[in-house]
């Protein structure tokens, strides 16, 4: 399939309502089980305490969002977001009773434009996301604009190995057997084929930090999991920033 000539939200939106049903699952074939752990990194930089107010976009179906109302106390409040309502009923079982005392609560949405009101959540996280974005820089201005001055955006994603012995390695196992295991597991080869497609189109961790520091955020850095096959952005909206640039 030519990706690059699909209507990238339509597709997405479709793969990801295709595969809901075995998404958790195939994270931990794919990753080992290491997924948990790379989240788990994610809910410690982005530092959940009670009283805090935390977004958690392309939910899905909602690991991330789960760690963090499990680090954050009773009074946290976290705010999922997809577009996938497939993805979001298979995650549903997770929320039972943070939904019902009012921690938790989902929002069908587009990231390239979000709903919310400026300033609303100290921090914002998203997890395998934002390299299935139309617009990059306009996700990520969104993100911007959400936050609170001084919170804090942190982003795991999937990228290019640093190494290009490890790169090759995990492009034979993205193409050879992963559309199999995809196929087999899930029952769409195609999404999983679509997977090493994102992440050789996805643009560099210079790059991101750079469009991270263009849009407006300071202190941003970019962390390796697994020898960089995981990657981990952070970065801050100063405590006296202005419009999105």
């Amino acid at each position: 399939m030519d990706f690059k000539s699909v209507d990238r939200k339509q597709y997405v939106r479709g793969m990801f309502d295709g595969i809901a049903h075995r998404y958790d699952l195939m994270n931990r074939l794919m990753t080992g089980g290491l997924d948990q752990r790379w989240r788990r990194r994610v809910v410690q930089m982005a530092n959940p305490r009670p009283g805090r107010r935390m977004l958690d976009l392309a939910t899905g179906t909602g690991d991330l969002a789960r760690a963090l109302l499990d680090a954050g106390g009773d009074s946290i409040r976290v705010i999922g977001l997809d577009f996938s309502v497939d993805m979001i009923r298979a995650g549903a079982g997770k929320f039972q009773q943070a939904q019902s005392d009012g921690r938790h609560r989902v929002v069908i949405g587009d990231i390239e434009s979000m709903g919310f009101g400026e300033n609303q959540f100290d921090a914002v996280t998203i997890g395998f996301g934002v390299r299935n974005l139309g617009n990059i820089p306009q996700g990520l201005a969104e993100m911007y604009r959400v936050l609170a001055p001084g919170g804090r955006l942190v982003i795991l994603e999937a990228v290019t190995p640093k190494y290009a012995w490890l790169a090759r390695c995990i492009r034979l196992y993205t193409d050879l057997l992963l559309p199999r295991l995809g196929r087999l597991i899930s029952g769409d080869a195609h999404a999983y084929q679509y997977l090493p497609w994102s992440v050789e189109h996805f643009p560099s961790r210079g790059d991101v930090l750079d469009l991270l520091g263009n849009i407006g955020f300071t202190g941003q850095r970019y962390d390796d999991c697994l020898l960089g096959v995981a990657t981990i952005f952070s970065a801050t909206k100063p405590l006296s920033s202005g419009p999105v640039s």
